[in-house]
């Protein structure tokens, strides 16, 4: 059976209530209140081609740009934002290893540190993983987020970067 709240949509399968909100994934025991169960946001898998140097992106539910505010993907629940886990894949030229700071801003207004030592220099098909797991930002259920991107100024820059982002909200 679906229901929405919201812009949230819910379908309880058996013991289990699947959330869905554009872009976010949960899954919830029905027997939960929201101030007892932990779950975790993603990012689809996204294309970002030739970054420019010293330049501040954002992104979400798109390829990253330079326009903030446009990439929003919703926290379904409140909770505490505790931890954060971001891959980028290298499918292209392999960037020189000046570090780069990675922040999830939210609601457009609070930016929380995931790294000041972010690098894009994974060989060809290989992985950069930022993470920080020692977070401990209160969220609303609406609230949203993005993911924002402060490059350096690279001697040779990545070409083509896959990234996706989870976030683990506990109670």
């Amino acid at each position: 059976m679906w229901f929405k709240k919201n812009k949230t949509r819910f379908l309880i399968i058996g013991l289990v209530v699947l959330c869905l909100t554009l872009g976010t994934f949960a899954i919830l025991p029905v027997s939960a209140s929201p101030s007892t169960y932990s779950y975790a946001v993603t990012t689809p898998s996204l294309n970002w081609n030739s970054p420019a140097n010293s330049t501040t992106y954002y992104t979400g539910l798109n390829a990253p740009t330079t326009l903030a505010d446009s990439h929003r993907i919703y926290f379904p629940a409140s909770g505490t934002l505790s931890a954060v886990y971001i891959s980028a894949y290298n499918a292209g030229v392999q960037a020189t290893s000046e570090p780069f700071s990675v922040y999830i801003r939210i609601n457009n207004t609070t930016d929380v540190l995931v790294t000041s030592l972010a690098t894009a220099d994974a060989a060809p098909h290989g992985y950069n993983i930022w993470s920080n797991t020692g977070l401990s930002q209160a969220i609303s259920q609406g609230d949203y987020f993005e993911v924002k991107i402060v490059t350096p100024n690279w001697t040779t820059k990545p070409t083509t970067l896959y990234m996706q982002a989870s976030l683990s909200i506990t109670p």
